[in-house]
Formats: C-alpha cells, structure tokens, sequence
C-alpha cells in the first residue's frame, strides 16, 4: 500500500530489509539492500521510522500540538 501521508510516499514497506512482500522479516543487515531514496519511505526497516518521521516527532514535541498537552517542549524552558 503506497500512499502519500506526511510525504511520505511509501509508509508500510521497509527501506532497507530482506524478505518479505514488505521487506519486513529480517531487519537491515549486510546483505539487504537499502532502497535509493529513503527520504521518501516511512519505516527504514521493521521497527525503526526513518529520520524524517523522528524529525517530525521531535518538531511536534518541541513545538506542541494537539498532542502535546498542556506544555510543550518550548514552554517548559521557558520557564
């Protein structure tokens, strides 16, 4: 399933893994193959989101949301 979410263009199919419809059975090792441009995947391999998901997760914790209550990361060292 890919789809564009956040823009990513790829968000259930690991960038760098083996084996698999999803490349999901054996994270990244030696032998398996990153893919070409994983700005546009969401997951690098089973487990782990790719850099561009924990920069958007570091930018809505320092910032807040809707998500982040009742302080975020900003206004706490503002204090």
């Amino acid at each position: 399933m890919d789809r564009n979410v956040a823009g990513f263009e790829n968000i259930d199919t690991a960038c760098c893994g083996a084996f698999g419809s999803k490349k999901g059975i054996i994270p990244c090792r030696l032998f398996a193959k990153d893919c070409t441009n994983r700005s546009k995947f969401f997951f690098w391999d089973p487990y782990h989101p790719t850099q561009g998901v924990y920069e958007i997760f570091a930018k809505e914790f320092y910032e807040g949301s809707q998500y982040i209550s009742p302080m975020n990361m900003r206004d706490l060292i503002a204090l």
